[in-house]
């Protein structure tokens, strides 16, 4: 496999990467919270620092 030596390629390859870790990150931080309200350690107003 070549190298990218264009620069413009490089930036559209970090910004896919960027888009990527922020979908990821949003799907992990959604499980968290339905898997708190399932739980019901987010009914208290405070739940989100106790689970």
């Amino acid at each position: 496999m070549r190298k990218i030596k264009d620069e413009r390629l490089i930036v559209q390859n970090l910004k896919n990467i960027r888009v990527a870790f922020i979908i990821q990150t949003l799907g992990i931080l959604s499980l968290l919270v339905y898997d708190g309200l399932q739980n019901g350690s987010l009914q208290t107003p405070f739940g989100l620092f106790l689970f």
